[in-house]
């Protein structure tokens, strides 16, 4: 995190120099080449002591084989900061994102599975969309279809228009007709009740005394609990993993064959995510502050996606910690209201 230590207005000046040279040609920077880029009326002698002055506080290392500095996170912190008290607006929609989110899509996985690459193509690093967690979502209807002997495939669709299937084995075999029966009782009673309620609503109405519901409700109840007794693996959609090998940084085989696994297996990133949907709104993970070991090397610029007023999920990019923040950050931003505002239309 970034220490207390006030920079002056040159010094802001310089890091901020730095970091942009840095992000744009991946090379260590000097001080010759900050005072013939910019117009700052200082000295390269000048310029190259305060960004040892810098080096002392933290904010930019020195490579052994190079004259030149690179940032550290707390210098990329600085920066990304900085930005955030200028609010960096997208000067310009990327040519049909527009468009794109203009089109119908028949179901949310689809428009989440789109995004991510919308996210990726405009980044050239990875798009992630974490789709809204089960347990929150809204009971809108349930469908209950007789595939064979005890199996029967459970179709639960949700106010936010998420579509989620599960087959599930019964105790007893039920007509077609029978299972739409208790699917009409489970919409009934169940409809606009957020799923994480409806567990302890079952447990509830279940422990109470039979005498009081008729047989077709007590069989819909019993199986419903097979339905909604274990919360469903919150899913991230994932798209441009190999844009990361564009990147110098990720020339290296070795780190890049931790982040392609950290990709595959996806539980140490759900954990990642999930903490940037608590925080809400942008957030923005430098380096070692996401907590992966895999990805110290790389930065999430991550906001929340809405559906009207609630909260359903997040979406994001990751790429180096070298990334272009200044546009990343309100594509990003700019994403998750297409988003919210296709959510709100379904």
């Amino acid at each position: 995190m970034l220490k207390s230590t006030k920079l002056d207005e040159r010094s802001m000046q310089i890091l901020q120099a730095v970091v942009n040279c840095y992000i744009a040609t991946a090379e260590p920077v000097g001080s010759r080449t900050i005072s013939r880029k910019y117009n700052l009326n200082l000295s390269p002698a000048t310029i190259r002591n305060i960004m040892a002055d810098l080096e002392e506080l933290g904010y930019l290392k020195h490579p052994h084989t190079s004259a030149g500095r690179l940032p550290t996170e707390q210098g990329y912190r600085f920066y990304v900061e900085s930005l955030n008290r200028e609010r960096p607006q997208l000067q310009k929609p990327p040519a049909g994102i527009e468009k794109c989110y203009n089109q119908k899509f028949s179901e949310v996985s689809d428009l989440l599975r789109y995004t991510s690459k919308i996210l990726s193509s405009n980044t050239h690093c990875i798009g992630v969309v974490l789709a809204p967690r089960i347990e929150d979502m809204l009971f809108k209807h349930i469908n209950l279809v007789h595939l064979r002997d005890n199996l029967v495939l459970v179709v639960f669709v949700s106010r936010s228009g998420s579509v989620q299937q599960k087959v599930i084995e019964i105790s007893e075999s039920y007509t077609q007709d029978k299972l739409d029966q208790m699917a009409r009782c489970l919409n009934d009673h169940f409809k606009d009740v957020p799923l994480f309620n409806i567990r302890n609503h079952l447990l509830d109405m279940m422990r109470q005394d039979k005498q009081l519901y008729d047989k077709l409700l007590q069989r819909a109840l019993r199986l419903s609990q097979k339905v909604f007794d274990s919360p469903e693996v919150t899913k991230v959609y994932i798209d441009g993993q190999l844009n990361i090998l564009n990147h110098p940084e990720f020339e290296d085989l070795k780190k890049m064959n931790a982040i392609f696994g950290t990709f595959e297996e996806k539980n140490q990133l759900i954990v990642i995510l999930d903490k940037c949907l608590e925080g809400g709104g942008l957030r923005v993970l430098i380096g070692s502050e996401n907590q992966i070991e895999q990805m110290k090397d790389c930065s999430f610029v991550t906001t929340t996606y809405n559906a009207g007023d609630s909260v359903m999920g997040m979406l994001g990019v990751i790429g180096p910690t070298r990334m272009e923040y200044s546009s990343v950050i309100p594509l990003v931003e700019y994403t998750a209201k297409m988003v919210s505002l296709m959510l709100s239309r379904m």
